[in-house]
């Protein structure tokens, strides 16, 4: 594992599965991941805050509980030198996809999620409560999958992300999941999945303990600071 913040985009891989993908769809993938490393330290480079969660792209494909529609990310706890950190992680299929902007958007997403519990965390710390006692949820699985629930586990995307990203703050229903690239999805899916599992990933999650980078503590706080002067 690469130590620098800046860097922390990596494929999960398990060896078995891996050596089934033909080699170039090895190739495919490890371009795409390569990719979503360029298009995270271009939101960071933009950001009010410059560094990103980590990103932890996984070998196999998303749908949700009824199989109707794909899950493109999840924000969930991503263990790195033995820490747990809040961090997206990806299906393998999301890097795949053509449109760069989409995948922007899929990540601001997921970090916007990051953050707004970096911030419950945080907050609750500055409280008087010790790590230890602390246990945040990360999505619920009865309604993980609305909208509106959805949306009120976001940050406000102005005072973390660059202004062009902010506006574009990707929801559920986004103009970017065009017909084109939803057709290109579909390819991919179909490319990926006789040699990778389908499954239905794990939504819900209780964290206790969290390791959180000093600049998006102090960041927190000057926040609280300005909102309690409103």
């Amino acid at each position: 594992m690469n130590h620098d913040p800046t860097n922390w985009t990596f494929l999960t891989k398990r060896n078995k599965r891996w050596r089934r993908l033909p080699p170039e769809t090895q190739k495919e993938i490890c371009q795409g991941v390569e990719n979503v490393r360029r298009i995270r330290a271009q939101i960071a480079a933009d950001a009010v805050v410059k560094v990103m969660p980590p990103v932890e792209i996984l070998d196999e494909i998303w749908t949700s509980a009824d199989g109707e529609s794909l899950i493109n990310g999840r924000t969930a706890p991503v263990i790195i030198d033995g820490q747990t950190r809040f961090g997206a992680q990806l299906p393998v299929s999301t890097p795949m996809l053509p449109d760069d902007e989409l995948i922007r958007g899929i990540l601001v997403h997921e970090f916007a999620h990051c953050f707004f519990n970096i911030v419950q965390f945080v907050n609750a710390l500055d409280a008087g409560y010790s790590g230890s006692e602390l246990q945040l949820g990360v999505g619920d699985s009865s309604t993980s999958m609305d909208r509106a629930h959805d949306d009120a586990l976001l940050v406000d995307p102005a005072a973390w992300f660059g202004l062009a990203d902010a506006k574009a703050l990707m929801h559920w229903d986004d103009k970017r999941w065009s017909d084109e690239n939803l057709e290109a999805q579909a390819v991919i899916i179909e490319m990926l999945s006789p040699w990778l599992p389908v499954k239905s990933p794990q939504l819900n999650f209780k964290i206790q303990g969290l390791t959180y980078n000093v600049e998006v503590a102090n960041h927190v706080r000057k926040l609280r600071v300005l909102d309690g002067n409103r």
